[in-house]
């Protein structure tokens, strides 16, 4: 998309990659250049300027000064940037939305990428999950309001088609046994997700224990990450960081309520660690 916008741009438009979190910033900028490797027919000088972008936190972009958090960039001190491309959108609340919509010029293109089914923010709203909803077309008052507002750029199907969904995962496949009980889970339909564990039962177990004993197992599951960490190999740490991953599932998924100890959905592969347990955890 980044390099479509350039190549369509009269002069090399000022790109702004954020996203709500160090990681995530960091994640942006390692999926965007090895994006580039895979794009053929890309002219070297957008390659370059491509590779040359950087995602910083949303925070960092701002200048968002301790301890009130006045951003340095607002409404009367806007940020130079015709184009910003801000990932893991579904963890940026509304007042932290609102203040970097404020330090946006009237030009700039915001594209938001995320996953509404994903990490809410830690603040009040749900932006992502806003603006990522289906809607009717305005009644027409409400057009004609829109059309004065935005004489220049009013164009209805364009504005109301402001979404794009995307369904391939490339971190599982649709028919594996996480991507299915994702899918399930995300959908509220609690019988065909737990039909999943009969389904995958190579991949997928029920853990039945108090919290504290489910925490020992999530622990004693990541023992190649806290070795890493222990090493001080960053490298192997962030390699193994997702060995054990919890994943809360709409309360609509969840198992009607019972007087026996906790339970823990797992999911895995085949390859258990030294322990015993799966290799991936939800």
């Amino acid at each position: 998309m980044l390099a479509l916008l350039c190549a369509e741009a009269t002069r090399r438009p000022s790109v702004a990659l954020a996203a709500p979190t160090g990681k995530a910033a960091a994640r942006m900028s390692q999926a965007l250049h090895r994006a580039i490797d895979g794009i053929t027919g890309l002219d070297a000088d957008t390659a370059a300027f491509l590779r040359g972008l950087e995602s910083q936190t949303i925070h960092r972009l701002l200048r968002l000064r301790p301890p009130h958090m006045t951003p340095f960039h607002h409404a009367r001190n806007r940020l130079a940037v015709d184009i910003l491309v801000a990932d893991e959108a579904s963890m940026i609340d509304n007042h932290l939305f609102w203040q970097l919509l404020c330090a946006l010029p009237d030009h700039c293109r915001v594209i938001l990428l995320g996953d509404s089914q994903q990490l809410p923010p830690v603040g009040a709203g749900a932006v992502l999950n806003v603006l990522a909803a289906d809607t009717d077309p305005p009644d027409p008052d409400t057009a004609r309001t829109l059309h004065a507002l935005l004489p220049a750029a009013w164009r209805e199907n364009v504005l109301f088609a402001r979404h794009a969904r995307l369904h391939i995962s490339h971190r599982f496949g649709s028919d594996s046994a996480i991507g299915c009980l994702a899918r399930a889970s995300a959908s509220g339909d609690a019988d065909t997700a737990w039909q999943q564990f009969a389904r995958f039962p190579n991949h997928l177990q029920q853990r039945h224990g108090t919290p504290a004993q489910q925490a020992e197992a999530f622990y004693r599951a990541q023992h190649a990450y806290w070795q890493a960490v222990d090493a001080g190999d960053i490298g192997a740490a962030f390699a193994r960081h997702t060995d054990t991953v919890v994943l809360v599932p709409p309360a609509a998924a969840m198992p009607p309520p019972s007087t026996k100890p906790a339970s823990t959905c797992c999911a895995g592969t085949d390859a258990a660690p030294p322990n015993g347990l799966p290799d991936k955890s939800c």
